[in-house]
């Protein structure tokens, strides 16, 4: 014969919720639903998000994919950073990518990863930003670069949505065009 389900008091069950569970769901809502399994036999879990069976998810981030493209002046390498030709694609990507990383990195609950990048004289990927090719010289300034990422977060009010203005590094001959940045976040 098993033993009955032990009773969580509120109070004990409530210092076992994880910043990030209250933080979103509300402390309310979580304490209504351990009210609401308490008495019950079997409980069913489809995320294991903290590796712990003892734990319930009752919050998810949104899963989103961004993509970065950068175009450079193709050159001798000889001739990067003279005013005429720039940093090149791959560059300024790097320069784009340093910048998100300083913004973003300290934000709670926030994900945001570079996860493909390709650079080059030419760039080719598939239209999931799972798979590329690139074709270029070691001494050619890269005309081309592409990164592909992933961003979670919590909800739009955590930072992740909140729109991130790019600068591009402008000399008066610079002849790159401005950095495109798209994104699909659900």
């Amino acid at each position: 014969m098993s033993k009955p389900p032990r009773k969580t008091s509120r109070k004990a069950a409530a210092k076992r919720l994880t910043a990030e569970q209250a933080a979103h769901s509300g402390f309310d809502e979580v304490l209504r639903l351990i009210d609401a399994a308490k008495g019950a036999s079997a409980a069913l879990g489809f995320e294991d998000g903290a590796g712990d069976p003892k734990t319930a998810v009752v919050s998810r981030r949104s899963a989103g994919s961004w993509t970065l493209r950068t175009t450079g002046t193709p050159a001798h390498s000889g001739q990067i950073f003279k005013p005429e030709v720039g940093a090149g694609a791959v560059y300024e990507a790097s320069r784009i990518l340093h910048e998100f990383y300083t913004r973003l990195s300290n934000e709670q609950y926030l994900t945001f990863n570079p996860g493909l990048i390709v650079g080059g004289t030419l760039v080719k990927a598939d239209t999931t930003g799972t798979e590329g090719s690139a074709a270029g010289k070691r001494n050619v300034v890269a005309e081309h670069a592409e990164v592909f990422g992933d961003l979670r977060a919590l909800s739009p009010e955590s930072g992740g949505f909140r729109s991130i203005t790019l600068r591009t590094r402008g000399s008066t001959a610079d002849t790159s065009s401005a950095p495109e940045v798209s994104s699909d976040t659900s």
